[in-house]
Parts: structure tokens; C-alpha cells; sequence
């Protein structure tokens, strides 16, 4: 089983490098910005202010963080990120004091977190029953990919630039889920030498609950595991208690055979009472 500080390091260079792949002056203009900073890694893009683009996250190097490295974090965010950012510091990197540094700059963990998943290679793949047809795309699909993306997410159309390049970009693979000729979900893999992140899943709003994201996720795991991988890792909101069957993405990923590995808190700035 892949360990704890593999699956954060993998998602943090897999976000790093999506990041990377934005064109220069869509960055420029939309304030997209990511950094390597010791034992972390950083995302902002004020243009979307949502968390899973504005945060740090501390996959851990087997130390806590610092004190340094916090404030080192906090200030990049406060510069560079949209309002709802966030800090993540993955168990390999959870200092004892965080509480304390946290409460001193009105941080405070918000909602339920995410989850960490993580699944061995060898685990027999579960055959999808979807309708729907699952391909791997290059860049000849870089534009169908990007209005998927963008439009499966609700995100502007200014972000289809920016994931028109990812089909064919070193490191990624890049699928389609196609209803006939027309594509209606999407699916990305990130590999880090034997460890692969899987993510931007998404379905178009009138296609989902036809088992996409189920296929998309076994042809993933098949596509990995055929030229190495050892182990794969995906993240999902964690929902509450008893109210798992309600999230989808949570849904999928436990069905696929994946285990919650740990849930990661959103360390945020704390609302007005």
C-alpha cells in the first residue's frame, strides 16, 4: 500500500504542474500563480476563488513544518490567493503546535476536510456497466477536453485555454467519456513514477448517473497499472457521517475499490460570528 507522504506528494506535484500548464497570459491576467516552497507546495488563482485552487498543501518530507514554513505559507496566500484559501498539512507533516499557530492567525479547520484515497494496482479492476464510450484523448481532443472541464465544473470560459493543454502534456493522461460522437465527462491521471493521482473528473450535468465517472476510473486504473504503476490516489470532500451515498465523487472512488486513507483538514481563515 502506498504511503501517507506519497499520495500528498504526487497530488502536490500533479496540481503544480496543471498549474504550469496555464498559458502565460491567461496567469497573468486572471492572477494564476504556483510555487515550490520548502516541504509545500502553493496554488492561487484569484480569478476562481474556490479552494481546490487557492491553498498550500504540506505533503511532509517525514518532519513536521516548521513554524517558518507555516508563515511562510500564510503569507504567499494572503499575497497571491483568492478569499477562501486554504493551508493542508498532511499527517507526515502535522506539527504538534498547528492548533496553536493556527488560533494565533484566526485560522481554524473548516468543515468535514478531504479525504485521502489510495488503492493498490494489484487490486482486481470492477467492470464498469456504463453505456457510455471511455477513450484515452491526445491534443487532437485538446479543445472537446477543455469544454468538458469548464463546463462540468461551472468554471469561466476563459479556463479552456489552460486545459486544452493538458491532453498530450508530459506526465498526464487525459480521458473522454463519449455519448456517441459527443463527449460528457472527463478524467485526468498525473503519473509520479509508481504512484499515479487521479483526478478532474467531472460529467456534464445531463449525462451524469450513467456510470462515467465509474468507467473513467477503471480505464485509468487499467491505462496505470499497464505501464508500471504500483499505486494510485484521488481526493473526495468528506461528508459527514451517514450522508456518504449522497456525494458522488466519494461514492465512486469507494466503489472502485479505493480506502480512505485519512481525511486531510481545510486549516481557514475563521468567519465573522
Amino acid at each position: 500500500m502506498i504511503a501517507a507522504q506519497d499520495i500528498e506528494e504526487t497530488e502536490c506535484l500533479a496540481w503544480l504542474d496543471l498549474f504550469a500548464a496555464a498559458p502565460p497570459d491567461h496567469a497573468a491576467e486572471a492572477g494564476l500563480a504556483c510555487r515550490r516552497m520548502a516541504g509545500a507546495g502553493a496554488l492561487a488563482y484569484r480569478a476562481v476563488p474556490i479552494t481546490e485552487f487557492n491553498r498550500v498543501m504540506a505533503p511532509g518530507v517525514g518532519v513536521p513544518w516548521s513554524k517558518e514554513q507555516f508563515e511562510e505559507a500564510l503569507a504567499w496566500l494572503q499575497r497571491h490567493a483568492a478569499d477562501g484559501w486554504a493551508i493542508q498539512i498532511s499527517p507526515a507533516a502535522q506539527p504538534a503546535a498547528i492548533a496553536e499557530w493556527a488560533a494565533a492567525r484566526g485560522l481554524e479547520p473548516a468543515g468535514a476536510g478531504w479525504a485521502k484515497w489510495r488503492r493498490p494496482a494489484s487490486m482486481p479492476i470492477r467492470p464498469s456497466a456504463s453505456d457510455l464510450e471511455v477513450r484515452s484523448v491526445g491534443r487532437d481532443h485538446g479543445a472537446a477536453f477543455a469544454r468538458v472541464v469548464q463546463q462540468g465544473f461551472g468554471l469561466p470560459e476563459t479556463t479552456r485555454p489552460w486545459f486544452a493543454g493538458l491532453p498530450g502534456r508530459d506526465g498526464w493522461r487525459t480521458y473522454l467519456a463519449f455519448d456517441g460522437p459527443e463527449p460528457v465527462a472527463a478524467g485526468a491521471m498525473f503519473i509520479n513514477g509508481q504512484c499515479a493521482w487521479l483526478g478532474v473528473d467531472t460529467t456534464l450535468t445531463e449525462a451524469r448517473g450513467r456510470g462515467a465517472q465509474a468507467s473513467l476510473i477503471a480505464a485509468r486504473l487499467a491505462d496505470g497499472a499497464a505501464v508500471g504503476v504500483l499505486g494510485f490516489t484521488a481526493e473526495t470532500a468528506s461528508p459527514p457521517a451517514g450522508e456518504e451515498a449522497s456525494y458522488a465523487s466519494f461514492r465512486n472512488y469507494d466503489k472502485a475499490g479505493f480506502s480512505a486513507a485519512y481525511v486531510r483538514p481545510n486549516y481557514k481563515l475563521r468567519r465573522p460570528s
